[in-house]
């Protein structure tokens, strides 16, 4: 958990912000919002894309490992409710990201990441102990 939502985020958005930097170079020939909504689309879908998709199945490991599953029930948990908890992070994870990096500092994402992370883990959690029928 401590990796998850305290470590993992810190080093994900210093790595976005390094290489995808919030603000367009002043030199460019067409409209400097346009660059940075594009820039700010990009950010969106990699952390939806890598950073969602890395922190269910870590989640997800993680409870397995908690509850003695074994590999064969770590996959078909993974199988059955992967994709339904992928595009549920799609729905959610978007707006707050939008929030994030437009309005917060990176010093405040990994604090406000772990408030979000809290509410978002209750959901995964649910997601990796429900019962399929």
């Amino acid at each position: 958990g401590v990796v998850n939502v305290g470590i993992w985020p810190y080093y994900w958005y210093l790595l976005v912000d390094t290489f995808l930097p919030n603000s367009a170079p002043s030199h460019l020939a067409y409209p400097l919002w346009l660059f940075e909504w594009g820039l700010l689309t990009l950010k969106i879908t990699l952390d939806s894309a890598i950073n969602g998709a890395l922190s269910i199945i870590s989640s997800f490991s993680m409870w397995s490992l908690l509850d003695d599953d074994t590999a064969e029930m770590w996959q078909s948990k993974l199988e059955k409710r992967f994709m339904q908890t992928w595009m549920m992070d799609w729905s959610v994870w978007p707006l707050y990201n939008v929030l994030c990096f437009t309005v917060l500092p990176l010093r405040m994402r990994p604090l406000t990441s772990g408030i979000a992370s809290m509410l978002w883990n209750g959901f995964m959690s649910h997601q990796s102990q429900s019962v399929s029928p």
